[in-house]
């Protein structure tokens, strides 16, 4: 055992100087044997001794990739290796989640992904149950303790959408539905998720408007269309502010539409997803026509009349002629007026 941690601080030096290629082959060796030991056919005295050595291998291993020399492939070679040994639910696993959580809020924005794939497994290690293959899905959390720590986990990875370029990006959005969804009921995650699509420093806000729409439909799968409507409206102010106008117009939208019941309308969400105006744009008249149809069919859908007047009370409130909001008021009372 003392020899290996004689090797062990050879491969430390080997890491940040020279030799890396042997450095990278003496960790994949190393990692390899701490992955694949059984340590129930261990005696008691050598488990002992396994445990710590093993613990000692990953505190090195977390040294070296957040070591501010380390080179991109021993950097990227040794989080794929820590997140096979997190699946594994080692001692030190939480030296493993700090390192991942380090390196997403602290490194360059190419370094993100592949922490971004050692902060998952981590996290997802810790909450899994306990069974030879790693489950897919995390145990059900109800401690308000763990929650509250869940959801500031929740946050690096919505920072990291925040920092990162647009194909990176992209990959994180991709996977952000999924595990909000694995850690919580979507009611618990949809104001986060409205927060970052409406926040005036969101760089991707169509990536963050995919992520609302998907966040929206599990909420109706779980029954929870009541729930959306309120935090619809409870929002709505929040959009109208929005300058100018026309992201404003777009922002609403995309609201409506995500949180719409009619398939039809859903149909039409690529299409609005990727038509995010710019900063000088005006509103076309497409585009006002197709935020009249979303909010008109969202108002016509409200069956409670203190959410009607809500609605119209919020879009009265910000109004003005020739707008898109008075036209949208105009369209609402005329289909109103309309005889069965």
């Amino acid at each position: 055992m003392e020899r290996v941690r004689a090797d062990l601080l050879v491969v430390w030096g080997r890491s940040l100087g020279m030799g890396e290629q042997q450095c990278l082959i003496s960790w994949a060796l190393m990692l390899y044997i701490l992955e694949n030991c059984d340590r129930d056919q261990l005696s008691p005295d050598t488990a002992t001794s396994w445990t710590e050595l093993s613990g000692e291998m990953i505190v090195t291993a977390v040294s070296v990739a957040g070591a501010p020399g380390v080179s991109s492939q021993l950097y990227t070679s040794l989080l794929a290796e820590l997140k096979r040994v997190a699946w594994l639910a080692f001692p030190h696993l939480d030296l493993i989640g700090k390192l991942a959580t380090d390196l997403m809020t602290d490194w360059p924005p190419s370094a993100v992904l592949p922490a971004t794939q050692l902060f998952l497994a981590a996290m997802y290690s810790s909450h899994s149950p306990l069974t030879p293959e790693p489950s897919p899905r995390p145990s059900p959390i109800t401690d308000p303790e763990t929650l509250m720590l869940m959801m500031e986990q929740m946050s690096i990875l919505f920072d990291c959408v925040r920092r990162s370029g647009p194909s990176q990006a992209e990959l994180l959005a991709e996977l952000l539905p999924q595990v909000l969804l694995d850690f919580f009921p979507a009611s618990d995650v949809v104001n986060r998720v409205i927060s970052e699509f409406i926040s005036p420093g969101q760089p991707h806000p169509a990536l963050l408007a995919g992520v609302l729409k998907t966040i929206f439909q599990a909420a109706a799968l779980q029954d929870q269309q009541n729930m959306l409507t309120e935090w619809v409206l409870v929002s709505l102010p929040n959009f109208t502010r929005r300058a100018p106008l026309s992201y404003s117009l777009w922002c609403l939208s995309c609201f409506f539409l995500a949180a719409s019941p009619n398939p039809w309308l859903q149909a039409m969400f690529p299409h609005l997803q990727h038509r995010q105006p710019s900063d000088n744009s005006g509103s076309s008249h497409e585009d006002r026509r197709l935020f009249c149809l979303a909010a008109s069919d969202f108002y016509a859908g409200l069956t409670d009349q203190r959410q009607r007047d809500k609605f119209i009370q919020t879009f009265e409130a910000v109004s003005s002629p020739g707008s898109p909001y008075t036209e949208l008021l105009s369209t609402i009372e005329h289909r109103q007026a309309r005889p069965e």
